[in-house]
């Protein structure tokens, strides 16, 4: 007989698929530079000149007004995570976050002299996640149906997350003539990706004794103990590719992204699952087992989608009010290894690891749906060079349907499947012929069908390697997060451009 785990034989996936916001291979547009290009809901594909067109597109640099000098970072960023049980409604785990998010730089160069060509410079922090939580629990039910009487259940979990991308590169935009600009840009992107978790289950009896198939002996304890790290760090190369045409009271813009091409990496990963006490379902038998395993500078990446956005700029003759739109379209990436693992018969005793349905254990598997993302933005010209905005975007993650076809056996980073949507609001203000801005962004998710925090789950054995395995749509994630931003603009150099843009 089986030992049904009816909590949790998932309570370590349960913080594992808890966060995989904080892992975020699998959002693309929760980027925020803190420039005009943000407060807009990044909808700024058919910009002129901002700070940061490298990234968003290159062929709006030659739309430059003058030389700019940029420095931009977040003050604060407050989020919130919310679990909730669906059978019970009631909320397991609560997290509040406290976090300073990504800075920027960013320098773009106007020639003094009449020249068609213009460039610019760029150092932005992509995404920076961070995320330490602990949780536990403890009390009775009776899982164990050999035994008498309910069992304690005590439960703890630790999980530690880190990701950045930092970009560090620059763009060309070149002016084909008054409407029509072309520009490229290229990036250096440099990944940095850290997780740990640890996952421990006991199950006390509170009988003197067990009674299975005829036979009783004295009760046992039950352990389950899983420690897994993964680590990977790479450099890739991305380029960007856009045109942006400008007239008096529309413009639009195309870019494209490439799939990032790696340069180089280094990875790691480790894994320990430590079981005792539990009846094997082939044999009957009470058993205990050890598999542990760790690997250096195994094969690692982290990919990224190729993907086309387009967008369009609406605005009055006087430039006061414009509207902006941008759609993006990111291509799926088929299933593929993030880490490969190699198989060690060395990492248990012989009979375990015939027993073990996947030798190269620690492989990790990786894939990503195709994403549309659409965000809008509007600007006010309030007063002489000073400015409010407003921007709506959303951000879908590319986990919704993925499939991991054949490599579906392996391990996943610890991930959520979450939407986000973000409303931004802020203003820029010219003071000495400089730029402050100021701003903030709202964003909220909502996403079922996650694995259980503190819910049903599968059993806590099976086949001789024990993985958690949770229930999919036991629970539901609520996500509030709420950034405050800062940002300086320096600028220098001839406004002509400036005058000759109104005057389409």
């Amino acid at each position: 007989m089986k030992i049904e785990i009816k909590i949790l034989a998932s309570i370590g996936l349960v913080i594992l698929f808890h966060f995989t916001s904080h892992a975020q291979f699998e959002r693309y547009w929760n980027v925020s530079m803190n420039s005009e290009n943000s407060l807009m809901g990044g909808a700024t594909i058919a910009g002129i000149g901002d700070v940061g067109s490298a990234y968003y597109n290159p062929a709006a640099i030659s739309r430059a007004q003058s030389s700019k000098f940029a420095l931009n970072s977040s003050v604060i960023t407050f989020q919130l995570n919310k679990f909730i049980d669906n059978e019970s409604g009631r909320a397991f785990s609560t997290e509040t976050l406290f976090t300073v998010p990504p800075r920027s730089f960013s320098f773009m160069f106007k020639p003094k002299k009449e020249s068609q060509v213009y460039f610019e410079f760029m150092s932005i922090i992509r995404t920076e996640d961070l995320l330490y939580v602990d949780e536990g629990l403890e009390f009775y039910e009776d899982v164990n149906s050999e035994m008498a009487g309910d069992e304690l259940i005590k439960g703890d979990i630790s999980l530690a997350s880190r990701y950045r991308d930092s970009y560090v590169g620059g763009g060309i935009g070149y002016n084909l003539n008054e409407n029509w600009s072309i520009g490229v840009s290229m990036f250096l992107s440099i990944k940095n990706f850290d997780q740990t978790n640890s996952l421990n289950i006991t199950i006390r009896p509170t009988a003197d004794s067990f009674y299975y198939e005829g036979e009783s002996g004295p009760a046992y304890t039950s352990i389950s103990h899983y420690d897994d790290a993964i680590s990977i760090n790479q450099m890739d190369l991305v380029w960007k590719g856009g045109i942006n045409y400008l007239a008096k009271k529309v413009s639009f813009g195309i870019t494209f992204t490439t799939p990032s091409l790696r340069l180089s990496e280094k990875s790691f990963v480790s894994s320990l699952v430590n079981q005792t006490n539990f009846r094997s379902p082939e044999t009957g038998e009470i058993e205990s087992f050890i598999v542990q395993d760790f690997q250096k500078n195994v094969n690692g990446r982290i990919k990224t989608p190729f993907s086309i956005a387009a967008g369009g700029r609406f605005h009055t003759a006087d430039d006061k009010v414009q509207f902006t739109v941008t759609a993006e379209y990111f291509f799926p990436i088929a299933a593929y290894r993030l880490v490969t693992g190699e198989e060690n018969p060395l990492s248990t005793d012989p009979a375990t690891y015939e027993r073990l349905p996947v030798k190269d254990f620690l492989t990790y598997a990786n894939a990503a749906d195709e994403v549309f993302n659409l965000a809008v933005g509007f600007r006010f010209k309030f007063k002489n060079e000073h400015y409010l905005y407003s921007g709506f975007r959303t951000d879908f993650s590319s986990r919704a349907g993925w499939d991991l076809e054949d490599l579906a056996q392996y391990k996943v980073t610890s991930t959520l499947n979450v939407d986000l949507y973000h409303v931004t609001a802020g203003a820029t203000f010219r003071i000495f012929g400089s730029d402050l801005l100021l701003g903030g962004q709202y964003s909220y998710g909502k996403g079922k069908n996650q694995a259980p925090l503190f819910g049903t789950g599968d059993e806590l054995f099976s086949g001789g390697f024990a993985r958690p395995l949770g229930d999919a749509g036991s629970a539901t994630l609520v996500q509030h997060k709420f950034s405050l931003f800062i940002g300086f603009t320096f600028n220098f150099g001839s406004n002509k451009e400036k005058e000759e843009i109104e005057d389409l």
